[in-house]
């Protein structure tokens, strides 16, 4: 009836029916070009207008907002899909990236294309083929791909808020000192046995993957590569391995001639082509540069740095080396320096040696993309070192007295989070170094690990065997996702990890006399 009523009027139908300007807006990311349609706007049914909204631009959406109330609801929730994703600063590339690297493209192929991207046969389009107007307009699937995408991520944040997992699966992993690693996107998880045998489990399928069997000694590093298609291992014996993650087979083997690895990192490039793996060994202080393709070699010795003297430093103290490694530049943490050494054409050369801390330095967080490095020691100082320049920053002593337990980097570099001995956890801006929020009392607990879900969610497992939600824009603590403080047993959250879409922990016994669990949770939801 109201259609009907409206269409009685000539002046609002000649409105209705007058073709908009074309106009670029800020709204619409891809350079789309209207259709021009056989039949006026008006006139298309009800249950087309909702895929026919993806082609429109802004001016366009408010003039079938004038149509009937139903188009005016359709009309509004497309501009506000689009103005919210850009208030959030959503990175397109990355939303994108999202589709299809925790879920392969065939799955929205097989569940949404059906329903979101064809049009039926009597839209009105003249172009051929009607039934598949993708083909002739192939920025809307983009387009309908990403707004697909922003659909899923809100309804993601929605299930991560209200605690509401898609999937839950708990399976076995051998006991083992937590000599765990994770890819950046958290599909495939590494962990090493006390046996030696290095168990891959798929955090997509929620199941065991491979088993490798090689190492006849202790396992004393892992790495996975950013992609999850290969790991780099090292034992005692300074044996280093290259393993497929999906048929279990060697790339590569090498005999470390400058002792076993005490830390190492594998990179590669976004398209899979190229890795490289670095090694370092603390004891004779050389730098090797693997390429497991090619078989190629690099090696350089670091310098020796005279320490700070520190009067109250323990002797006995005993601080895991660290590697961070970007394709081109190799950050390397021993003692209280840090070595910044540049890759290029197989050559490693020392670029710069960061020097301030006083203390071993115990945590090593690194942002590729803005290139900022923040390091912290027992002495309660966070420095924030500019890669580039090797310069120092800022520094701060967030946590008074106490001491510096855990530091993290949010994915954008911006956001930086360190809890302490004092049971406070404090949000800072790299930028700036100003405090934004500051969580305090018996809620924080002992904190062992910070992960950044999104720009606005962080999970912290601590202690206590409780695994706590936060919204550290709004500083409030939304809820606990986990809590292993009633177990009837004294369990504990050895490692953790959690990414947009996924959460995933192992939980054994404090004395370690039964196996350990792995947890994993499914927050993606696509529909």
């Amino acid at each position: 009836m109201e259609r009907r009523r409206l269409r009685s009027h000539p002046q609002q139908q000649s409105r209705r029916n007058r073709r908009p300007a074309r106009r670029n807006s800020s709204l619409d990311h891809f350079p789309i070009s209207e259709p021009t349609p056989s039949t006026p706007i008006p006139n298309f049914p009800n249950e087309t207008i909702g895929h026919l909204m993806l082609y429109l631009d802004a001016q366009s959406l408010r003039a079938c907002s004038e149509v009937s109330r139903l188009w005016r609801q359709l009309s509004e929730s497309e501009r506000v899909w689009r103005a919210k994703s850009e208030e959030e600063g959503c990175d397109w590339y990355e939303l994108s990236k999202l589709v299809r690297q925790f879920r392969p493209l065939s799955f929205y192929d097989n569940k949404l294309t059906r329903r979101t991207y064809r049009l039926p046969m009597y839209a009105g389009f003249p172009s051929a083929p009607l039934a598949y107007p993708l083909q002739s307009y192939g920025c809307v699937h983009d387009r309908a791909i990403l707004k697909c995408a922003y659909m899923a991520k809100m309804r993601t944040v929605g299930n991560w808020v209200k605690r509401r997992p898609r999937s839950v699966n708990t399976l076995d992993c051998p006991q083992s000192d937590y000599l765990v690693d994770w890819d950046e996107h958290g599909r495939v998880m590494a962990f090493v046995g006390s046996d030696h045998r290095i168990t891959i489990f798929s955090m997509l399928k929620s199941e065991v993957e491979v088993t490798f069997y090689f190492h006849q000694s202790q396992v004393v590093n892992i790495c996975v590569a950013g992609d999850a298609k290969m790991i780099m291992s090292a034992d005692r014996e300074a044996n280093v391995v290259f393993w497929n993650v999906h048929n279990g087979l060697q790339f590569a083997q090498i005999k470390s001639t400058h002792g076993q690895a005490d830390a190492l990192k594998l990179w590669c490039d976004e398209e899979g082509e190229k890795y490289l793996g670095i090694l370092f060994n603390s004891d004779t202080r050389y730098v090797t540069l693997w390429n497991p393709l090619t078989k190629q070699q690099a090696h350089t010795r670091l310098p020796q740095v005279v320490e700070i003297a520190n009067n109250n430093r323990n002797p006995d103290e005993e601080h895991d080396d660290e590697v961070e490694f970007d394709g081109q530049r190799a950050i390397i943490s021993t003692g209280n320096s840090v070595f910044v050494l540049s890759v290029d054409n197989n050559k490693v050369l020392v670029t710069h040696v960061l020097s301030f801390h006083q203390k071993n330095i115990f945590a090593m967080v690194y942002c590729p993309q803005r290139k900022l490095l923040v390091t912290s020691d027992d002495n309660n100082i966070v420095c924030v070192w500019n890669i580039n320049t090797g310069r120092l920053d800022r520094h701060l002593a967030p946590h008074g007295p106490g001491m510096v337990l855990t530091i993290a980097l949010n994915k954008k570099g911006d956001i930086l989070a360190t809890s302490g001995s004092d049971r406070c956890l404090c949000i800072y801006s790299t930028e700036t170094l100003e405090r934004i929020n500051v969580f305090t009392g018996r809620d924080v607990g002992i904190i062992d690990e910070i992960r950044f879900i999104d720009n606005r969610l962080m999970l912290t497992s601590s202690t206590d065997g409780r695994v706590k939600l936060w919204d550290y824009r709004a500083g409030r603590h939304i809820q606990d996702l986990m809590d292993l403080s009633a177990a009837p047993r004294r369990m504990r959250i050895g490692r953790m990890f959690a990414s947009e879409t996924n959460f995933c922990c192992i939980i054994g016994e404090k004395r370690g006399l039964q196996a350990n669990k792995v947890i994993m949770m499914d927050f993606f939801d696509a529909i």
